[in-house]
């Protein structure tokens, strides 16, 4: 029980070490940014544009929210296979998927390596709306389609994200940052995340 008290009170002691030395800046910023994200094993791939409102307390510690929507969708998912029930015909599956509204809220941790160059960490919680439509036919070993449906649906995965990043001072109040996260798994599978933005501290 002692060695479990010791650890948050070991971070507190830290923290509150860390915002005693640091400059207060109590600023907000605002930014823009264009995504890349993989989901492992299922092969979907995704591209998102969004924008960041943050508030920087501290040269160390900054509290962060970001939205962001798709600009593409995975259309990967494909396949031919015989029906079970007739060796004559077979289904063909196209299924595609799209992030609608992707947000999130993180604690950003800096530090500064140079004057310009501050390298950060993040840990937060993402929620992902993602549509799907699927299609579904029957086709005869003449390539003839027999049957055809279509649906549509969504899901919305959520959790635990976290993340490693750089950013550099471009001019007094413009930062250009980079960062790759590890989203909340989806179906079981790993979901990778790198951003390219710029944000702007008033």
């Amino acid at each position: 029980m002692t060695k479990k008290l010791l650890i948050p009170i070991a971070l507190i002691t830290i923290i509150q070490s860390f915002s005693s030395k640091a400059d207060v800046v109590d600023d907000f910023y605002l930014g823009g940014f264009v995504s890349y994200q993989k989901v492992s094993d299922l092969n979907d791939e995704y591209k998102t544009i969004g924008g960041i409102l943050g508030y920087q307390f501290n040269e160390y510690f900054s509290l962060e929210g970001r939205l962001a929507t798709g600009i593409s969708s995975d259309a990967s998912h494909s396949q031919n296979t015989p029906l079970r029930f007739s060796n004559q015909h077979a289904y063909q599956v196209q299924y595609s998927s799209e992030i609608a509204l992707q947000s999130s809220v993180n604690l950003k941790v800096s530090y500064p390596i140079t004057n310009s160059l501050n390298v950060y960490g993040l840990v937060g919680f993402t929620n992902t709306k993602i549509n799907t439509e699927s299609t579904w036919q029957v086709i005869d070993q003449a390539g003839n389609i027999l049957a055809s449906y279509n649906g549509s649906g969504n899901t919305s995965p959520d959790g635990a994200n976290y993340g490693l990043g750089l950013d550099y001072e471009i001019s007094k109040n413009y930062r250009l940052f980079i960062d790759y996260q590890m989203l909340p798994n989806f179906r079981s599978n790993n979901w990778h995340n790198a951003t390219l933005g710029v944000k702007y501290s008033f």
